[in-house]
């Protein structure tokens, strides 16, 4: 697969990822741009208020956001309107943001096939207010970053990508802390980082040379620069 490819298969993935959208991700588009949260209550309370006059939205089953589990009673109990305040507003404009994000990270990993919903399951905490949750999104997050350097710095194969995935997946999962300073070890074949390492052309060489007779050691280090220490100081390219 070229590059090319690649990265379209990556778009693919995140756009795809706005298109299966439920009745909760649709609100959190809106939602999230209002001004205040006066504006955010009254917002909340004319969806709920219209939810028990309407046919049931889409709400996927997975989903366990306050928002979620409000628009599916008032389908069952049509009086039992809440009564948003500040907080509740805050709190379930925040747990439908969470889940919007957790779903995107899974569509984009699984419609790359990257990853299987199976080895996702981990990062779907069900408290979506929990240390773990929010530890997880910074997770999953991490994780594209990495896919991100993969295809567009290194362009790696479908394979080595799906190979650099799992093994970070493998690392997020067995621990609960993010090391920001941790490193990821695996092998890429010289055939496809070569078109990488032709590109690059070394402006310092080192030569070292080591040489002993009896007790008697010397070496000798040699540099080597292409590149003009100095402006004024002329090296042709083919030096």
């Amino acid at each position: 697969m070229m590059v090319h490819d690649k990265l379209e298969s990556f778009d693919c993935a995140v756009l795809e990822a706005c298109r299966n959208l439920d009745f909760t991700d649709k609100l959190w588009l809106i939602l999230k741009e209002c001004s205040s949260i006066e504006e955010l209550i009254e917002a909340l309370t004319y969806v709920f208020n219209a939810l028990k006059e309407v046919n049931p939205p889409l709400i996927y089953e997975k989903k366990k956001s306050t928002v979620a589990v409000i628009a599916r009673n008032l389908q069952k109990m049509p009086l039992s309107c809440p009564v948003v305040d500040e907080k509740l507003a805050k709190q379930m404009l925040l747990e439908i943001g969470i889940e919007k994000l957790q779903q995107d990270y899974v569509a984009i990993f699984v419609g790359m096939e990257l990853a299987s919903l199976e080895e996702t399951n981990y990062f779907l905490q069900q408290d979506l207010f929990s240390p773990e949750a929010i530890s997880c999104i910074k997770k999953f997050h991490c994780m594209l970053e990495l896919t991100i350097i993969g295809l567009k710095s290194l362009g790696l194969c479908q394979m080595l990508l799906r190979e650099l995935v799992r093994s970070a997946i493998r690392h997020y999962a067995s621990t609960s802390d993010i090391d920001l300073q941790h490193f990821f070890s695996f092998q890429i074949p010289l055939y496809v980082i070569r078109p990488l390492l032709n590109k690059l052309r070394p402006t310092i060489w080192e030569l070292s040379l080591l040489s002993s007779d009896g007790d008697y050691m010397k070496q000798s280090v040699h540099h080597f620069v292409t590149t003009p220490t100095v402006e004024h100081i002329f090296a042709p390219k083919s030096y």
